[in-house]
């Protein structure tokens, strides 16, 4: 997963993210982006992707997760990070 900023930190701060795709074959895939509120906004790519998933975008200190399965549906790939400080 590769996220890029706006340079800053904080509710002006935008995230755009990518989850990239590096095996041989495509794969079950989802990147979710979701601002920091009580009531979150997500954007949501999801999908079987050969290449990769996204680009996703979101500020306001976004939390990132980042799911791939492999053939037989088991998680090959769980990952979250936040962006806020």
């Amino acid at each position: 997963m590769f996220a890029y900023s706006n340079g800053g930190l904080g509710p002006r701060d935008t995230i755009c993210a990518i989850f990239d795709n590096n095996t041989d074959v495509a794969r079950q895939m989802k990147l979710k982006i979701c601002n920091n509120s009580t009531n979150p906004t997500c954007q949501v790519d999801e999908g079987v992707f050969s290449q990769y998933a996204g680009p996703v975008r979101m500020d306001d200190c976004p939390t990132i997760t980042a799911i791939m399965l492999t053939a037989d549906g088991s998680m090959a790939i769980n990952a979250r990070r936040s962006f806020c400080n």
